[in-house]
């Protein structure tokens, strides 16, 4: 299941923007709406986290038009299948998460959709997304360093997978001991 099929009341309504940094020589500053709607003058890049099910996030994203028609719809897509596509002037990253959130089923990915040029990493999410949230930490709190737009992207889909190991290794953990079960023939409902 991926953000389509969750119900309606998992999805976050808030505001369009849930944070940003303008990074300029290594070091990151905290934007808020205001800033990205007037521009992202004086930064090297920016990294925009968008909540997408709000409408002004739709409409400020429509408004990209330096960004493709058809990578404004991937990251306004409410299904999304982990790709990436390449465009000339950038590309699109659709990543899956295990849901962390409290009361939702891990099973239950949560998608991040990526846009990412040589001046700025917009990412839009339905669901809150605790791995895009750690690294906004990290970089709040100087934990971490990023330099670029690509090593932002390598970042996400790195927690994104730190995030996902320890659910990954609980059903390996169960598989074997299910296998071991069939194995010694200790009931046949195992299989």
């Amino acid at each position: 299941m991926d953000d389509t099929d969750a119900t309606a009341g998992d999805f976050d309504t808030g505001p369009p923007f849930v944070f940003g940094f303008g990074f300029k020589d290594g070091a990151a500053v905290q934007q808020n709406w205001e800033d990205v709607v007037s521009s992202a003058a004086g930064f090297d890049w920016t990294w925009l986290h968008l909540n997408m099910n709000n409408e002004e996030t739709r409409t400020w994203i429509r408004a990209q038009h330096d960004i493709p028609y058809a990578a404004q719809n991937a990251l306004l897509a409410g299904e999304t299948r982990p790709r990436v596509t390449h465009f000339d002037n950038g590309l699109v990253v659709n990543l899956r998460g295990v849901n962390l959130n409290e009361g939702a089923d891990p099973e239950d990915m949560v998608s991040i959709r990526i846009w990412a040029d040589e001046r700025r990493v917009i990412t839009t999410r339905r669901r809150r997304l605790k791995a895009a949230q750690d690294i906004r930490g990290e970089i709040a709190d100087g934990t971490i360093v990023v330099k670029s737009p690509g090593a932002l992207v390598v970042k996400i889909a790195a927690r994104l997978t730190s995030r996902m190991t320890p659910f990954v290794e609980s059903i390996e953990d169960t598989i074997d001991a299910l296998e071991a079960d069939v194995i010694n023939a200790r009931g046949d409902g195992v299989r």
